[in-house]
């Protein structure tokens, strides 16, 4: 699958107001999420690709994040084995986080070194109460629908240096498409 080019990793993000719209009908995107296994049931193997994606990225937290119109569930999770980083429940609000905001870029993955560097940014839950300062994400498109039904992140409580967003963004990229197939084809064997 070919996505577009994207702008800079840390390209000023606009962030509206209030609970962000998700794209495509709400029946749509419900349907096809419970059609794939996607509706709130464990999926181990998104931890371990959430976790393989953490440990790549030697980052506080990675996930595989569904995103319905009730919220998020985070279907893939990974703490970091760091005595410091708080456990995060499984469920998140639409205005919290970054994530739903991926919906938005027509496709393109997102690398924020530092969200502090972002005034519409720095002040989220996110931020406020896990101490988030750095994002990457990309968005994960399903194929028959085109709709965006789920993002891929990690995340980390100190901002990464700039020199790296390259290198952030290749990452996440790869990952992104290393999974998309697994996630919308779930009969597909894993990759190693």
């Amino acid at each position: 699958m070919t996505h577009p080019a994207a702008p800079h990793p840390n390209t000023q993000v606009q962030v509206p107001g209030g609970v962000p719209v998700l794209p495509g009908p709400p029946a749509v995107r419900a349907g096809r999420l419970a059609e794939l296994g996607l509706d709130r049931r464990p999926r181990p193997d998104l931890d371990e690709a959430a976790t393989a994606l953490g440990r790549a990225a030697d980052a506080d937290y990675a996930m595989v994040n569904i995103l319905t119109q009730d919220g998020q569930w985070f279907a893939g999770l990974y703490r970091a084995p760091r005595p410091h980083l708080p456990l995060i429940p499984r469920t998140m609000p639409l205005t919290d986080g970054f994530c739903p905001a991926l919906t938005a870029r027509g496709g393109l993955a997102l690398v924020l070194t530092d969200v502090h560097d972002h005034p519409r940014l720095r002040s989220n839950a996110v931020v406020d109460q896990l101490g988030i300062r750095s994002y990457v994400g990309a968005p994960l498109i399903d194929p028959a629908t085109g709709i965006t039904l789920a993002t891929l992140c990690f995340i980390n409580t100190t901002a990464l240096p700039q020199k790296t967003e390259h290198d952030q963004l290749h990452l996440i990229k790869t990952r992104r498409d290393e999974l998309n197939p697994r996630l919308f084809h779930p009969a597909l064997p894993a990759t190693p």
